[in-house]
């Protein structure tokens, strides 16, 4: 996967590309997910951090039906 330069709330196949083809692309170091618990019946939320190899940090908020698909 290649992070953009921007904090983003939805990952799509589209957003990636693009920003594989950014000039300022840098390699992603670490990739940590959580799920957060909410409600009884609701289906929480997933807290996505990409770290690049030049230390900075992304934050993605997929929808529990983006991150199984």
């Amino acid at each position: 996967m290649c992070p953009g330069t921007r904090t983003v709330t939805r990952i799509s196949r589209a957003a990636v590309n693009e920003a594989c083809q950014n000039e300022q692309t840098r390699r992603v170091k670490i990739v940590n997910a959580n799920w957060v618990a909410e409600a009884v019946g609701d289906d929480g939320r997933f807290e996505i951090q990409i770290v690049t190899e030049d230390d900075q940090r992304h934050v993605a908020t997929p929808s529990p039906a983006a991150m199984t698909a």
